[in-house]
Formats: C-alpha cells, sequence, structure tokens
C-alpha cells in the first residue's frame, strides 16, 4: 500500500515551509483527517491522535494572549511530537517563537498558507481521501494480482 509523505502535501500544495529540512518532508501521513488543536492549547492532552495539525487565527490569538511560556512549551512539545506529520499555519500568520524553537530542535516541519483555515481543511481532507482512494484501488489491485479469484468480487 503506497503512503502519503508530507512531501506530497508539500510538494502539490506549495506550502511556504517555515521549519524543517528535507529530511522532515519524509514523514508519513498515517490518519486521513486534520486537528485544530483547542484542547491541546489549553493543556489537555488525554486523546492522542496522530493527524496534521491546523493551526488558525483563532489559535494564534490564544497562544499570544492566554498562554504562559511554560504552557506553550508544554503544548507545543506535544504537537511536534513523531506521530503528527506536520503543523499548517493560516492566513501567513506569524509562528509563535516558542513553537518555531521546539520544531526547529526536533526537524519537525511548520508551514504557513495565506488561505483561510477553514478552505485549507477543505482542500486537505480532499487531497487526503482521493489518496486514501488510490490507495484502496492499490491494495485491491495487488489483492488481484495474489489471489485471481478475488476479481470475480470487482
Amino acid at each position: 500500500m503506497r503512503e502519503i509523505t508530507v512531501r506530497e502535501i508539500h510538494e502539490y500544495f506549495g506550502y511556504r515551509m517555515i521549519c524543517g529540512n528535507d529530511e522532515a518532508l519524509n514523514r508519513v501521513v498515517t490518519e486521513g483527517d486534520v486537528n485544530r488543536p483547542g484542547l491541546e492549547l489549553s493543556g489537555y492532552f488525554e486523546l492522542p491522535y496522530n493527524r496534521i495539525v491546523i493551526i488558525g487565527e483563532r489559535e494564534i490569538q490564544y497562544i499570544n494572549t492566554r498562554m504562559n511560556e511554560e504552557s506553550q512549551r508544554r503544548a507545543f512539545d506535544y504537537l511536534t511530537r513523531d506521530t503528527i506529520p506536520f503543523i499548517l499555519i493560516s492566513r501567513d500568520q506569524p509562528c509563535p517563537k516558542i513553537l518555531y524553537d521546539i520544531a526547529y530542535a526536533k526537524n519537525f516541519p511548520i508551514f504557513s498558507s495565506y488561505a483561510h483555515t477553514n478552505s485549507i481543511i477543505v482542500e486537505l481532507l480532499s487531497f487526503l481521501e482521493e489518496a486514501r482512494g488510490w490507495m484502496e484501488i492499490d491494495a485491491v489491485r495487488k489483492g488481484v494480482s495474489e489471489d485471481n479469484r478475488k476479481l470475480e468480487f470487482l
């Protein structure tokens, strides 16, 4: 089954890379969904997921007005763990310095887009759904080549 990498998404959409090097683009996207990290920014870390993280205008406002340095470090360390593919900041907003510093130390990819948060979410979900469809087709084809009897059910 074909994997979707951060590199493919970066090349397809042309997001501006803020942090991470070429090696960071090899991360694999394992979930076909995205997350807006409101709970994580407020300090709730009980629901682990492996989704692309979208930081919008409201999250940036919350970070800048409600989070102290310690709470930012805790949240950003969690949001840049190995299982998260990347963070995307909408509307070309500046990346919070603490987020950048933590991501830089981990070679974690952060991107920026001029688009509005909702547009980004719709486009990414469509891309991931289409990619998942192709992955399922590839799996069916592989199954057919391994066992011709499965062809009857296609």
